[in-house]
């Protein structure tokens, strides 16, 4: 009984460590269970997509060892395993320069590396996995010669605190997302799948086309690293004093060597892919993407600087250093408009000049209405000149690309939205199309990694231009996630951005870091910078940072009970936040479920397509051709018609169809199993009287089969039956 009681006071005592709850507790309650499970659940899907990215490593290190990525992993495994700062310091430098290392290193010293996708993600699985390594003798450290409930205790504090519960949400959310998109397109492409094709699309992540099947478990693994990272970043700064000068002397490094390598391509356009040599090129020189994969993305990261390292410029440093932080905003300006990316310049202007009104507010109350008047009438006057006299401007730095926008304005049909839209890159007729996809299923979205794919869809996107390119992202991030994943994951999302700021006493600490994000985000609104997974990491240290930040080194004496109010008002926060839950599941589930078999998820809606037999035989679930005429029958010759589904039955229906498109007769053929099997259709001196037209022949399967969604090969087509149709008079 003596035990009993004990353990019941260590359990009542749990009750205090609910959501909000900043005392460690050295024991576990019903809320602290929760968020023990998400800790571990968080660090397992961390585990599985490094180890994803690594298996992939092996797969292509096999095909040819000249691939970087391998090299990155490595050198990220080398900087995380003694847990140092300038581990941390040379793993935020390299990230945003990975992106496009291999080939820029191939442009200027003349190696011959091959480059896969997202080189991003190899830093991050070897870091977090170095990190992870060299954190076994420290844990070991943590709980010698502790009793049990001490080790429970300190196990609970810990995870609480290197894996915040709504970070470990997110990947939770974006799991149950990246499944029920998987679930809905195999679904439409009728294809069944297996645990040997999910564990083979994780280890062939790379290799996989915006309309597979298996697209989004490439999110999903960039999520999950994107974690990792928060994860890792608070483990290193945990305890720190110099928490921001770590992340912040690391991303300055970065922009500058960005910065370099973009003012060499403006001059020279070595390092710069073909269709950018003649593009926007002008007194400027090329349009330049730094070690980026695209302009805009080089955009993005050099906003990093141009706006968000004002926030570190206040914080407090030294003289010194403020001179370089001065240093590397300007080269960061000069990157930024050396990309021609009028958008994002645009963006930045406006930020900057927010900001200074904001100081004018703060500083000279009374000269802010003339000022902003006086601003405002400038501003208005330029525009006007610029519209008025913008045939006059060509070759003008800056302002022939507004001379450029003015003459479209000025030319084309503005009653015209698709023409309207155009002037912008269709950006708004494509976000009108993510609105409309996204009111389909409002709650759980169109499902993670799967805007591209369905935007292809006439009637469920209904915006020409995404039709007509067969699919493209939102170019802009935020509502591209807020259509994959709803409103209950944009719900998550934000708890999670914003949750430093509700949880940490000292919000100035914080400031700097918001404020790097904010010129992050600021490349995402007309652009897609974070779909360069490059670029998700290197906010996703940021949050870390801010999470690090937050974290509240309890005393002893903190760690005691908490009185009967604060007790009470945590557990009506448990409560309130577990009904919220309860409701998002239970409408979101039903959503979902109803989602199968609704447009766009209709089953087979992939398979069954009439399309023309490929070049090696296959067909898709449905395929028709027209017999000559005079013919008096046909044989069907079908091989291996089934691929890596043994034994499975399924019916083929053979019909024939006259000119008029009435069905004259139908056959079914049963496949039992793989082989080749003939079959002879004999066409009646009737049937041909009754069809004085041409007779047409659709062949129509129950199902498609997909190598790669049952794990046979990286042939990601919904293969239909492998043809061979001779005709015979």
């Amino acid at each position: 009984m003596a035990f009993g009681s004990h353990l019941n006071e260590r359990w009542a005592d749990c009750d205090s460590m609910v959501l909000g709850a900043k005392t460690p507790i050295d024991c576990t309650s019903r809320a602290n269970f929760a968020r023990l499970s998400l800790a571990i659940f968080a660090l397992l899907a961390g585990v599985i997509a490094s180890g994803s990215v690594l298996f992939n490593d092996a797969y292509f290190w096999g095909q040819s060892r000249h691939y970087i990525n391998p090299y990155l992993f490595g050198i990220a495994f080398i900087l995380g395993l003694p847990r140092k700062d300038w581990g941390l310091i040379g793993f935020v430098f390299l990230l945003p320069l990975s992106a496009g290392l291999g080939n820029q290193l191939n442009a200027y010293i003349g190696t011959s590396f091959l480059v896969l996708p997202n080189a991003g993600l190899d830093l991050a699985a070897g870091f977090f996995l170095g990190a992870l390594t060299g954190s076994i003798g420290y844990v070991k450290n943590l709980y010698s010669g502790r009793d049990r409930f001490s080790k429970i205790g300190l196990l609970i504090t810990e995870f609480n605190q290197l894996v915040p519960w709504p970070i470990a949400l997110v990947i939770l959310m974006i799991t149950i997302s990246t499944a029920i998109a998987i679930s809905r397109n195999t679904y439409q492409s009728a294809a069944a799948t297996s645990f040997k094709g999910l564990l083979f699309n994780l280890v062939h992540f790379r290799p996989i086309g915006w309309h597979d099947d298996y697209m989004p478990i490439s999110d999903w693994i960039a999520y999950a690293l994107a974690v990792a990272v928060i994860i890792t970043v608070i483990g290193f700064l945990k305890g720190q004093d110099r928490k921001n000068k770590v992340i912040f002397r690391a991303i300055m490094a970065g922009l500058i060597v960005a910065a370099l390598m973009g003012i060499i391509q403006a001059l020279t356009g070595i390092g710069l892919p073909e269709n950018l040599l003649s593009f926007r090129k002008d007194q400027l020189g090329y349009a330049v993407i730094g070690f980026q994969p695209d302009l805009h993305a080089f955009a993005g990261h050099m906003l990093l600087g141009a706006v968000g390292l004002w926030g570190y410029f206040y914080s407090g440093i030294s003289g010194s250093e403020k001179k370089i932080v001065v240093f590397v905003i300007a080269f960061s300006w000069t990157g930024l408009i050396l990309s021609k990316s009028r958008a994002l310049l645009l963006f930045a202007l406006i930020e900057m000049f927010i900001w200074l009104l904001w100081c004018i507010w703060r500083e000279k109350r009374s000269l802010f209405v003339p000022l902003t008047s006086l601003t405002t009438v400038v501003i208005g006057v330029f525009l006007v000149l610029i519209f008025s006299f913008s045939n006059s401007l060509n070759g003008v730095p800056i302002l022939s690309w507004l001379a450029d926008i003015a003459n479209q304005l000025k030319s084309r049909d503005l009653s015209s939205w698709s023409l309207f839209s155009g002037i912008f890159g269709a950006r708004f007729e494509i976000w009108e199309g993510a609105l409309r996809m996204w009111s389909q299923f409002p709650l759980m979205g169109v499902g993670q990694g799967n805007f591209y794919r369905l935007s292809d869809i006439a009637s469920f996107s209904r915006s020409n231009f995404l039709i007509l390119n067969h699919g493209e992202n939102a170019h802009n991030y935020f509502l591209q996630t807020f259509t994959e994943t709803g409103i209950i994951g944009a719900i998550i999302f934000f708890i999670a951005t914003i949750s430093p700021l509700l949880k940490g006493k000292n919000k100035k600490l914080l400031i700097p870091a918001f404020i790097a994000l904010t010129g992050l985000f600021l490349g995402n609104i007309f652009s897609h910078s974070f779909l360069v997974r490059e670029n998700l990491l290197l906010a996703c240290s940021i949050i870390g940072l801010t999470y690090a930040s937050s974290l509240v080194e309890s005393s002893a004496t903190e760690s005691n009970h908490f009185s009967g109010i604060k007790k009470n008002k945590y557990r009506v926060r448990v409560l309130v936040f577990e009904l919220l839950m309860f409701i998002g599941i239970f409408f979101g589930s039903v959503e979902t479920i109803r989602s199968f078999g609704k447009p766009p998820f209709e089953y087979g809606a992939s398979c069954f397509v009439d399309a023309p037999q490929d070049s090696d035989g296959w067909t898709n679930g449905q395929y028709s051709f027209v017999l000559p005429n005079g013919v008096m029958d046909f044989k069907l010759t079908i091989s291996n018609y089934l691929p890596g589904q043994r034994g499975s039955t399924r019916p083929l229906k053979v019909s024939l169809i006259n000119g008029d498109g009435l069905s004259l007769s139908a056959d079914s053929i049963e496949l039992r199993r793989e082989g080749v099997i003939e079959k002879t259709i004999y066409l009646t001196g009737e049937k041909l009287n009754i069809s004085p037209l041409e007779t047409r022949v659709l062949l129509e399967l129950t199902n498609c089969s997909t190598p790669r969604n049952i794990g046979l090969s990286l042939d990601s087509r919904r293969l239909g039956l492998y043809l061979t149709n001779s005709i015979q008079n």
